[in-house]
């Protein structure tokens, strides 16, 4: 087995979406799923609209048991499309509708971290 010894705060890789997301892939692939976490959020610090990062994060956090128990599993699985639907509209610049859809995760998920980081930046812009 080989030492990886890099982190999400490193300079070489605190400002590139694509090395965070390929570090974070690379720690989940290793079982380290905290530092993967790690790497996802701040990858999605950089590239909010990323289906690809959410989806990693959403995976990284199953594995690592932070949404361990079969009932949170599945209202977080419930959520998952009203999520995508917030996501889209948010890129389309509908923050209305978006808000919508990003409410809808909050009352089926209320922990949904990421449907909260975007709410907060829709109201932030208002």
């Amino acid at each position: 087995m080989f030492e990886l010894n890099m982190t999400a705060q490193d300079k070489n890789l605190k400002n590139d979406r694509n090395k965070l997301y390929n570090l974070g892939v690379l720690y989940t692939s290793l079982t380290r799923y905290s530092e993967a976490i790690s790497c996802f959020n701040k990858a999605l610090e950089l590239d909010l609209n990323s289906y690809e990062i959410h989806d990693a994060l959403k995976n990284a956090r199953i594995l690592n048991k932070e949404v361990a128990a079969d009932k949170d599993l599945a209202k977080y699985k419930e959520a998952e499309p009203y999520f995508h639907m917030g996501v889209f509209y948010y890129d389309c610049n509908d923050k209305d509708s978006a808000k919508s859809y990003l409410t809808k995760v909050i009352d089926i998920c209320p922990d949904h971290k990421q449907a909260k980081q975007i709410l907060a930046i829709i109201k932030n812009a208002r």
